[in-house]
């Protein structure tokens, strides 16, 4: 047994190790990502890492942490979900990829602008049979920008609207409640 060969044979195999892991590995190691933190209030049940984030049904990205935080009073718990996008799928009007901002201020600038524009994010099923969730980015300008505030890892925040079935959740508890409200024995009695 020669311990040159072994060593050889070792490095050798670390090499096309770490040569296949780069090529099979997609070059997603490379890859700028913009990260964002996205809070939404209702229930995240459904919503796993790995699911993805589309913009207008295009995928951009993907969800990257889930957690929660409870502040010191235990009076509010926040649900922070992190989000990565890959700024090379939008394209800008020239067909070039947008360069993906490298500094925080830059990305504070250019998240600025998009909620200016009307970005919302908002969870979507992705399918009935099995309740997975993933995040539906789009464009509601009519939709009031409400952000928590809150520093999660000095990453810029994005903000959130309710599903469509909160939505009609709320309008139909409102309703009740103005229903509750009307004065049903006077209108029977009159």
């Amino acid at each position: 047994v020669n311990p040159y060969t072994i060593g050889a044979f070792l490095v050798g195999s670390l090499t096309l190790l770490i040569v296949g892991v780069l090529i099979f590995g997609g070059g997603q190691f490379f890859k700028k990502q913009s990260e964002y933190v996205i809070y939404f209030d209702g229930t995240l049940n459904g919503l796993n890492v790995g699911a993805p984030v589309t913009l207008k049904g295009v995928r951009i990205g993907a969800v990257k942490e889930i957690s929660q935080e409870l502040d010191q009073k235990f009076t509010r718990l926040a649900k922070p979900v992190v989000i990565e996008i890959d700024p090379s799928v939008v394209l800008d009007s020239s067909g070039n990829p947008f360069e993906a901002a490298t500094s925080l201020k830059a990305r504070q600038k250019n998240t600025t602008r998009l909620i200016a524009a009307g970005l919302r994010a908002q969870l979507q099923t992705q399918s009935l049979l099995t309740g997975l969730l993933y995040i539906e980015c789009n464009f509601f300008p009519d939709q009031p920008a409400i952000l928590r505030g809150i520093n999660y890892k000095g990453l810029p925040e994005l903000p959130s609207i309710p599903t469509t079935v909160d939505q009609i959740k709320n309008t139909a508890e409102e309703m009740f409640t103005r229903f509750r409200k009307l004065p049903i024995e006077a209108i029977v009695n009159n």
